[in-house]
């Protein structure tokens, strides 16, 4: 836990061996505020970096632990927490140590929610839930909450973020992440992000009617499931601090943008693994006896008697 902290000129709280982030940002111009709008329908996310995640009776990482798997669910979601325990088995991995842990959201209100929470960590000891309304605008918040957590509790080399509708195949991730530069590694499906506006789609909206066009434009990895060295998860919380608007929703594209900021950027596509599949943008997965055996993450596994078939699948074939 780190505990040394100092108020800045710029009016920021920070600590202290952290100091190198700000001054990333502060050299490239950007400062500590946010987008002032005049759109009248859009609500802005507020943003404070302060511990939010709740991780009480919880053990889910450790010092030796190579790959963490953060996995955000719904709290009601029970059967797709039961399906990763029984599928994702914590400790060695291809010789490296493999670790996960469902993050999940419970209002400080929903007393309903924070008991069943409890109930079930008693058995499983592997929930953590971040305190705000659970909303879709708000995936961004516990995306931020989740990374927090990790920054300050799990000394994890990578960090593998998935959606609870995913596969994911260890032994593969384990044998990939092994051979790649864990400097800034920042590794999954390569996409160029264009923000909207209320006027310009009409389902939900990522930025105000005035947002500058210039500043929606920009490339990061799909949001399903992605994954970053040890060495990227301090710039994201910090890098939310100097971006001038926190991004409805789209959490992988808000991603994206605070690390494009400092110049890091999507790794390179590896030749030897399918890192990132998407059942909606890769028809032939919806066929079984079509999926590459290289097969990393998958996404978009809406259809849970599907994905229990998937994971059934190939701890048969292993």
């Amino acid at each position: 836990m780190y505990t040394s902290s100092v108020i800045y000129s710029d009016g920021c709280i920070r600590d202290e061996q952290f100091d190198g982030i700000h001054r990333a940002y502060q050299t490239r111009g950007y400062k500590v505020h946010k987008f002032q709008t005049k759109d009248p329908n859009y609500k802005a996310l507020t943003y404070r970096l302060e511990p939010n995640v709740v991780d009480t009776n919880t053990s889910v990482c450790f010092n030796d632990t190579f790959i963490f798997v953060m996995i955000l669910v719904r709290q009601d979601d029970i059967d797709r927490r039961m399906l990763f325990r029984e599928n994702l088995k914590r400790g060695l991995v291809e010789g490296k140590r493999v670790d996960y842990g469902f993050f999940v959201v419970a209002d400080k209100d929903n007393t309903e929610a924070i008991q069943s929470i409890a109930t079930e960590n008693r058995a499983f000891h592997d929930i953590l839930y971040s305190q705000h309304k659970d909303s879709y605008t708000n995936v961004t918040l516990t995306m931020l909450d989740s990374f927090l957590w990790i920054r300050d509790h799990c000394p994890a080399r990578f960090v593998i973020r998935l959606d609870a509708d995913c596969f994911l195949h260890v032994p593969n991730a384990v044998k990939y992440l092994s051979s790649v530069n864990e400097h800034f590694f920042y590794g999954g499906y390569h996409w160029r992000a264009t923000l909207y506006s209320k006027k310009d789609k009409k389902t939900e909206y990522d930025v105000p009617v005035d947002y500058p066009r210039w500043r929606r434009v920009f490339n990061y990895v799909l949001g399903g499931g992605y994954i970053v060295s040890a060495d990227i998860v301090p710039f994201i919380n910090i890098g939310t601090l100097y971006q001038d608007l926190v991004i409805h929703a789209a959490e992988d594209a808000h991603l994206g943008r605070l690390l494009e900021n400092v110049g890091i950027h999507p790794s390179p596509t590896s030749w030897k693994f399918h890192v990132y599949m998407d059942l909606t943008l890769h028809k032939r997965l919806r066929n079984l006896s079509k999926w590459p055996k290289d097969v990393i993450i998958v996404h978009n596994l809406k259809n849970f008697t599907f994905q229990q078939q998937v994971f059934a699948h190939f701890k048969s074939a292993s």
